[in-house]
């Protein structure tokens, strides 16, 4: 009986590290296009919301009256000098 007991002891005492091996995560359960992108990027810069910044940006300004002035008076520039042009060569 007392071999017994010292024989399950030291089975259940070494079968302690295999069960705590088997629970660890190594980390390393990413894809083969999350290992790609995170090369591409690997600061993790999120440039949608960049994007998207800029975008605003750029549409505020459109909206502007300065800007609105300044886009006509470029394609009147821009027609006359293309009608000056076409007009010399006939």
């Amino acid at each position: 009986m007392n071999r017994f007991a010292l024989v399950v002891a030291v089975i259940v005492v070494s079968t302690f590290p295999a069960y705590g091996q088997v629970t660890k995560q190594t980390g390393n359960d990413t894809t083969w296009y999350e290992q790609a992108l995170r090369h591409l990027n690997p600061n993790d810069i999120d440039y949608g919301s960049i994007w998207e910044q800029r975008k605003r940006a750029i549409l505020d300004q459109v909206g502007s009256p300065y800007f609105q002035y300044s886009f006509v008076a470029n394609g009147r520039g821009c027609c006359i000098a293309r009608s000056a042009v076409c007009s010399a060569h006939e």
